[in-house]
């Protein structure tokens, strides 16, 4: 019987890998096919739901067996979290690089009166980002913590050591270097490059 599960957690091949791996294992099932752009797994087992869906969790991963419209919803709230992190990430680009492009208004930042505004405001910017995006963060370390790095590892280790990081120079006093974009630019790349090939 052709099964067909929805996988959260997905988001490089060595997820998919991992994943394959589970249910390839599990006896009575053949024609398994993994496919990451849609977070997809599809088999053909005589196995109950649940068998695959505990093999696909001991991998760190969670299977739920596919309705279209759960699919669909799904879908759009990804494109909607896409889009409110895009709008996040432009305006936070433009405060923390728009002085290098010579824009006007954003020179204010570049003074001693601005300074402490000019990381307040990123990080307002930042952090809608990282909450829209934490999925990252939990897979990633998760991920780390089982000895079986993915991509999404790479973004929470980065993204969190960027935000210590900024975070510390701005305790200390050093006003001008604090450009929080920096974290939000790894999140939001691995996030469209997600959503463009989807």
């Amino acid at each position: 019987m052709k099964k067909k599960f929805l996988i959260e957690g997905m988001t490089c091949t060595a997820c998919q890998g991992h994943v394959f791996n589970a249910v390839n294992n599990l006896k009575d099932v053949s024609n398994v096919n993994v496919n990451l752009i849609t977070n997809t797994l599809e088999l053909d087992t005589n196995l109950n739901n649940q068998e695959i869906i505990s093999a696909v969790k001991l991998a760190g991963y969670k299977a739920t067996p596919i309705e279209e419209n759960i699919y669909q919803k799904k879908d759009n709230t990804q494109k909607n979290k896409l889009i409110i992190s895009l709008v996040f990430w432009i305006l936070l680009m433009i405060i923390a690089m728009g002085s290098m492009a010579n824009i006007p208004l954003l020179s204010f930042f570049m003074t001693t009166e601005g300074a402490i505004y000019y990381s307040v405001i990123q990080i307002v910017l930042l952090v809608p980002i990282v909450i829209l995006n934490f999925h990252y963060f939990i897979n990633g370390f998760k991920r780390l913590f089982k000895l079986a790095p993915t991509m999404d590892s790479l973004v929470a280790i980065g993204s969190t050591f960027s935000i210590l990081f900024l975070a510390s120079v701005a305790e200390i006093g050093c006003p001008f270097f604090p450009i929080y974009g920096s974290t939000a630019v790894s999140i939001g790349f691995i996030k469209l490059i997600c959503s463009l090939s989807a």
